[in-house]
């Protein structure tokens, strides 16, 4: 399956840029990512899309401590059930044990580790098999996040013992907001990224612990992580199209070789997820088409093979039976 982050990530970002004066559903759609579906908290966006967001974002503002202020807006929500899971944990060993069980949910880009040491609990993240790294900022807001988590659960006086980061260590005053706001020792250039927590700290039990919820919130979980690997391959498909669409048309045939699958064994399987590969382009192509028509800057011309259209014509006759209308029509329309 193709990596994916929960599109929360995106509202938290988005949000960010915003209070700087930044337009960050623009930004979005000139990624080719629906700024709509961040409206939906079971939503996700392909995890090479949500790499290029940080790093846009991060060129945008200028600020290398981007990921921090990010993290600084998180609310438990914006990560699913597992935000009440994590709140509603006996101890932050038991938080992190759940978080590491249902980190799929986060993103399927990296896979999570909780390590036992003779004075303290090392929570550790590693790229899934071929992915690449997550951005530096990305990482940041990571680390952000735990803190928020662990100070929302033990109280205000939580301290983690170290900080690793896979990055290089930023500029002066951006490296000093690091221990400024997340009160702990952090290393740069590391090998992967880890948040070590003393043993005595972890393994206090917590007024907020409550089981049943805990355990309600993981059921929850469990069924989203089913759905999720129900359709796999057809959110492997819309991930894969979104990404080669602009090199041009993408065959059924072209889309079975990058999946390692037969086209007959990719029609089985989009028919037993209740779809077809002519219906996913048609669907990812629409969607993409209403973002960019959206964004001023990009010709109808561009749009045209952005989408993997051959010939301008051809887009303008599919927009028409998507909206009953052409695309200029409906951009002028859109933007007054």
């Amino acid at each position: 399956m193709l990596p994916s982050t929960l599109t929360s990530v995106a509202r938290l970002i988005t949000q960010t840029l915003e209070r700087r004066g930044v337009d960050g559903h623009a930004l979005l759609r000139d990624l080719g990512l629906d700024p709509a579906r961040m409206q939906d908290p079971n939503a996700r966006y392909p995890f090479s899309a949500m790499t290029r967001l940080w790093l846009a974002a991060v060129d945008t503002t200028g600020d290398a401590c981007l990921g921090l202020d990010v993290g600084r807006r998180f609310h438990p929500t914006n990560l699913h059930g597992i935000g009440f899971a994590w709140l509603a944990s006996d101890t932050l060993v038991d938080a992190f044990q759940r978080l590491v069980r249902f980190f799929r949910v986060a993103t399927t880009a990296s896979e999570a580790a909780l390590e036992t040491h003779a004075d303290h609990y090392a929570f550790r993240l590693r790229p899934v098999g071929q992915a690449i790294q997550a951005a530096p900022a990305a990482m940041d807001a990571t680390a952000a996040v735990l803190h928020a988590l662990c100070t929302t659960s033990y109280g205000h006086t939580f301290r983690p013992l170290r900080i690793e980061l896979p990055h290089e260590r930023p500029a002066a005053p951006c490296a000093q907001s690091f221990a400024e706001q997340l009160r702990s020792e952090v290393v740069f250039d590391a090998e992967s990224f880890v948040f070590c927590v003393d043993r005595t700290t972890a393994e206090l039990l917590l007024p907020t612990g409550n089981a049943e919820l805990a355990h309600a919130n993981e059921r929850v979980l469990i069924d989203y992580l089913a759905d999720l690997d129900r359709h796999a391959v057809a959110a492997q498909v819309k991930a894969r199209l979104v990404d080669t669409l602009p090199a041009g048309t993408v065959t059924e045939h072209d889309m079975a070789n990058s999946l390692n699958l037969s086209v007959r064994s990719l029609q089985r399987k989009l028919s037993d997820e209740q779809t077809s590969y002519k219906r996913l382009l048609d669907d990812t192509r629409r969607e993409l088409a209403m973002n960019h028509l959206g964004n001023s800057r990009l010709t109808i011309n561009e749009i045209t093979y952005l989408l993997g259209f051959s010939d301008p014509s051809n887009f303008t006759r599919a927009f028409r039976r998507w909206q009953g209308e052409s695309p200029s029509t409906y951009r002028n329309r859109q933007l007054g």
